[in-house]
């Protein structure tokens, strides 16, 4: 081994360390360790808990009085640990699942149009830049009440209007990374315009695709919470943490777990997924790691 090389692995050992310290920041570590509890909960859920959606007569039964039912009852004597996990495997599955389909959607239209340019993307951005001037909120209340509602209904409408954030995220960086020396020399060797698109530059996207659907993760949670509270997104009697605080609000006077309950569930869960989102755009972005591109 040369003396160059000797220095080549030096840095990379030295970049790998940094990288591995940051794992170690505490807003990371957080963030992770609440996401990982509340998507292990939803997960064994049936291991966990019983039906969901089985009656008893201890109605209005308090929490931590009874075994058999920690976290007490609601009006109809539905045990209500077990509707706050399954209702967090409803939740996670319209989040995850609408918030990947974004990224794909998004990560496919806007390398193409950034790649390609012209008037396609002219069009394509001024679209993106419509939908995006009105809130997240009011678009989905919108499609929402225009589809039966239902899971598939709310996957379908976080999709549609998740992506044009990661189109245009993904559109600024494809314009900045196709001129660079390497996207050059591999269009000068003959290579398709698709495979530098799949093979050379989305890749180099992945890390703000992660970022962008962490986020995108929390932002769902909480808009299909207020949706199912107003009574347009998942429906009763199927768990949601939003119906659950929607039926629970007419006893707060004389049952504060139907209502307390439910939202520390949705607080918990949203904070560890910004967490966990603050976290990986520290580590993922080199100019905060400290790592000198050469």
């Amino acid at each position: 081994m040369n003396y160059s090389d000797k220095l080549s692995n030096d840095g990379i050992i030295k970049e790998t360390y940094s990288i591995i310290k940051k794992f170690k920041r505490p807003v990371f570590l957080i963030g992770l360790v609440l996401t990982l509890s509340i998507i292990l909960l939803a997960i064994f859920a049936p291991l966990l808990a019983t039906d969901p959606l089985k009656m008893s007569s201890e109605i209005l039964k308090p929490p931590f009085v009874s075994r058999s039912h920690i976290f007490g009852t609601d009006q109809f004597g539905r045990d209500i640990f077990t509707r706050l996990i399954y209702g967090a495997r409803i939740t996670l599955l319209v989040a995850w699942t609408s918030a990947i389909g974004a990224a794909i959607f998004g990560s496919l239209s806007g390398s193409l149009t950034g790649y390609f340019g012209g008037l396609v993307d002219n069009i394509a951005m001024r679209i993106l830049e419509s939908i995006m001037t009105f809130p997240f909120i009011v678009i989905a209340l919108l499609l929402a009440t225009v589809f039966i509602p239902g899971i598939e209904t709310l996957i379908i409408v976080f999709t549609i209007i998740g992506t044009p954030s990661f189109a245009k995220i993904i559109r600024g960086t494809v314009l900045s990374l196709k001129q660079e020396e390497y996207i050059l020399a591999a269009r000068a060797l003959g290579n398709s315009d698709l495979r530098i698109i799949f093979r050379h530059i989305l890749p180099n996207c992945f890390h703000q695709v992660l970022i962008l659907v962490t986020l995108q993760i929390s932002r769902i949670i909480f808009v299909e919470a207020g949706l199912s509270f107003i009574g347009v997104g998942i429906q009763p009697p199927f768990p949601s943490w939003g119906n659950m605080l929607a039926d629970g609000r007419g006893y707060m006077m004389i049952a504060w777990w139907l209502v307390i309950l439910p939202g520390l569930a949705l607080l918990i869960t949203v904070l560890g997924a910004n967490l966990l989102a603050d976290g990986l755009q520290d580590i993922l972005n080199p100019k905060s790691s400290g790592i000198k591109k050469k």
